[in-house]
């Protein structure tokens, strides 16, 4: 990925716009916190 200009984050959740990523299985509690900040069901 870095080859092809991407920029590699080692966190459980990335946020940068609309997109949002997370590493693997074991991260899915934070992605579920960010996507609901995103969506706006959570303050």
């Amino acid at each position: 990925m870095t080859n092809a200009g991407a920029t590699f984050v080692d966190k459980e959740v990335c946020v940068d716009g609309n997109l949002i990523t997370s590493r693997r299985p074991d991260d899915l509690p934070a992605f579920v916190v960010a996507l609901m900040k995103a969506i706006g069901a959570v303050g």
